[in-house]
């Protein structure tokens, strides 16, 4: 991927991440409420790296995530 299409879409990138943060949140809340146990709690800690990481540095490792 070159440097503009990585620019491009970034902000896009950016932006789906933090919707799946707090898609995630919310099913965090739910997991807890709802009483699904550890596992619920345990997926949505291991999924959130996944959507944190890309999007607090897509400018910087843009290219190895694509």
């Amino acid at each position: 991927m070159n440097a503009a299409a990585q620019r491009a879409i970034g902000p896009a990138v950016r932006l789906l991440c933090q919707v799946r943060l707090v898609v995630l949140a919310f099913a965090l809340v739910l997991a807890t409420l709802d009483g699904t146990g550890w596992l619920g709690v345990f997926l949505v800690v291991l999924a959130a790296p996944f959507s944190f990481v890309p999007a607090l540095n897509w400018e910087s490792r843009g290219r190895v995530y694509a």
